[in-house]
């Protein structure tokens, strides 16, 4: 679900080969969409958010 949600963004127009810092919650599952989609060359953030 989360690899169809990025794919869907780049199928309306956001570019897949340009380097990005992602900034995500804790979810194994959208980090993995994240490589998948936009390739291991982009950074990625993990927030754990206030406890």
């Amino acid at each position: 679900m989360a690899t169809a949600l990025l794919e869907a963004l780049v199928e309306r127009g956001l570019r897949a080969d340009r380097r990005r810092l992602f900034v995500i919650d804790g979810a194994k599952a959208l980090r993995s969409a994240i490589g998948h989609v936009f390739g291991g060359q982009n950074p990625v953030q993990r927030s754990h958010g206030e406890k």
